[in-house]
């Protein structure tokens, strides 16, 4: 490993090879970051789950300032209960839910969209974080 560019496992610190995917001492999943990119054949290239996350924070965003009162947004990020929990909210008191649900879509919106990729793929697709 003295010839490959080295990093910590932030799982136990151990370090590692910066390309590796799994910590071999702990076993941890390693994360990947917008930043760190891969070299193939001269050519940088970002994680493709990261570049789809990228998508999802801004659709999730709009969607959640647009349409918060009835969750889609936690739809698009896989995020079922949490969504339904906020449409029947909305539908079941007629709406007067819709204020509470709405105001924390529109708080929700702006959380996602001045997170980095990084930090919404880590927060929102990894961990799965379902309010706020």
């Amino acid at each position: 490993m003295s010839s490959q560019t080295l990093k910590y496992c932030p799982t136990c610190g151990a370090q590692i090879a910066a390309n590796s995917q799994m910590c071999p001492k702990c076993g941890a999943i390693q994360p990947t970051y917008l930043g760190e990119a891969t070299r193939s054949v001269g050519k940088l290239q970002v994680d493709p789950a990261i570049r789809d996350a990228a998508s999802k924070k801004i659709t999730a965003g709009i969607c959640a300032i647009m349409l918060g009162s009835f969750g889609i947004h936690k739809f698009v990020l896989g995020l079922n209960t949490a969504g339904i929990i906020m449409a029947l909210t909305t539908i079941l008191t007629c709406g007067a839910g819709g204020i509470i649900m709405g105001t924390i879509g529109l708080i929700e919106g702006i959380i996602y969209l001045t997170k980095s990729d990084d930090e919404f793929y880590e927060t929102y697709i990894v961990d799965k974080k379902s309010w706020f």
